[in-house]
């Protein structure tokens, strides 16, 4: 699972969330007293919404994911850029 520095784990939260709201709806859907014809196109509209919400999880998560990676990538540019200014100058000190 991905941890943000936070102590969130993101991924486990939409994922919980996910499985309740599909465990809630089927459950919800078996229980009740329906035809089966009836039975089918509310599985069928139940999927579909389930989908939709599981496309939106996996667009905000994939756009944390950029977001963090660029602040890292950013990071190490520029710990990496200020180690080879140091270098440089100690370097340019001991001629």
């Amino acid at each position: 699972m991905s941890t943000d520095r936070d102590g969130g784990d993101i991924l486990a939260i939409l994922g919980a969330a996910v499985i309740g709201a599909l465990v809630g709806a089927g459950a919800a859907l078996l229980l009740a007293p329906k035809a089966g014809s009836e039975l089918r196109e509310d599985l069928k509209v139940s999927a579909q919404a389930a989908a939709e919400k599981i496309q939106k999880a996996a667009e905000q998560v994939a756009e944390q994911v950029k977001t963090t990676t660029k602040d890292l990538a950013e990071k190490h540019a520029a710990a990496h850029g200020k180690q080879e200014t140091d270098t440089a100058e100690e370097t340019a000190q001991e001629a």
